[in-house]
């Protein structure tokens, strides 16, 4: 199966107005969960589960970071047990994101179950690619029958759902596999939330049900090429991500944990300019009352700019005889920005190289 990529957008920078930015399930303590309201503590989907009647779900996440710190994955993770003996029966992985394989179709035929079939099936009113198949868990657990839902919204980010029926031989007969998947609660709750943007904020690396499987930390170093700067990521409770577009004109953050909402940061060095310079280049009339809020000390609003069809909140700092310009997508309506204030910091104590 592949990593997920780090880069969702390639926007050249608003400042260029002046023509110058394997584990059985998680390797985690999981939390006991009843059900209700559930929010899954990666991807930030909030989602409801039925009740359970005496056997508590088990929720937890993990992320993995390779440590070059340019592959990375993720995923929720739902178990569920047998409410009379307290057996592990079912377990479910909830992930989404830009798969470096490729769309759906090429993520499935990349897995490495056994003795897979992959074909279409329409579920809780939305279509899917599907791979039936046998996941080898490497561990006591052993050979299980699996399933893989794929699905892409328009902008090519895919939510995968992996359903695994660990209390079932290898042998059980695919139609048997499918009838589990279109009863599973859980399945159709993530999907039903993913359709309906349910999700929140939240720190993952800072919850105790979230385990890194990988090489490389959220805390640090990173160069931003375009800039020139070298700045020290901060354990903010996020993971950030460096875009790898070479064509790219200004240098590109990706914070891909939470996976939602979703939060780029655009840096740009505007050099020889001071933030009133190019505050006063941002002229649009429509965007003079669209400014961050919650900005960290240093740092000066300035209108914000309208990209394709998204808004870019655009704030500066005067650094040396430079102007230092992020620009921050966050949402159409989402204008406060405080819980970006450790790594606007970090952009302003970077190092010049």
């Amino acid at each position: 199966m592949g990593n997920m990529t780090g880069f969702r957008r390639s926007f050249l920078a608003a400042a260029t107005v002046l023509a110058m930015a394997q584990a059985p399930f998680a390797l985690a303590e999981p939390i006991s969960v009843t059900g209700g309201a559930v929010q899954l503590p990666t991807s930030g989907l909030i989602i409801d589960l039925p009740v359970t009647q005496g056997q508590p779900y088990k929720l937890s996440g993990s992320w993995a970071l390779n440590a070059a710190g340019d592959l990375f994955d993720t995923r929720d993770v739902i178990d569920e047990f047998d409410p009379a003996t307290g057996a592990l029966v079912a377990g479910n992985w909830i992930q989404l994101g830009y798969f470096n394989a490729g769309g759906c179709a090429n993520l499935l035929a990349q897995m490495s179950h056994a003795a897979p079939v992959i074909f279409s099936e329409t579920l809780w009113g939305e279509q899917w690619s599907v791979l039936n198949g046998v996941f080898d868990f490497e561990n006591d657990l052993g050979r299980r029958p699996a399933a893989a839902l794929c699905r892409e919204n328009a902008d090519g980010e895919a939510l995968l759902l992996q359903h695994f029926m660990v209390d079932q031989p290898e042998t059980l007969a695919y139609p048997a596999l499918m009838t589990s998947v279109r009863a599973s609660a859980v399945l159709a709750a993530a999907s039903r939330a993913y359709s309906a943007n349910r999700f929140g904020d939240i720190q993952p690396t800072r919850r105790p049900e979230v385990k890194a499987r990988g090489e490389g930390t959220p805390a640090r170093r990173v160069h931003l090429p375009k800039a020139g700067l070298d700045v020290d990521l901060p354990d903010d409770g996020y993971l950030w991500l460096l875009a790898s577009d070479g064509d790219a004109e200004t240098d590109m953050l990706n914070r891909l944990l939470p996976t939602l909402p979703e939060v780029s940061v655009e840096v740009l060095v505007a050099g020889g300019y001071t933030c009133s310079e190019m505050i006063a280049s941002f002229d649009d009339p429509a965007m003079r009352d669209v400014t961050p809020t919650g900005l960290p000390d240093g740092w000066i609003a300035s209108p914000g700019v309208v990209v394709g069809d998204e808004i870019e909140l655009i704030a500066c700092h005067d650094t040396g005889a430079d102007a230092l310009l992020a620009g921050i997508f966050q949402g159409t309506d989402d204008r406060d920005v405080s819980a970006l204030a450790p790594i606007l910091n970090a952009f302003a104590a970077a190092e010049v190289r």
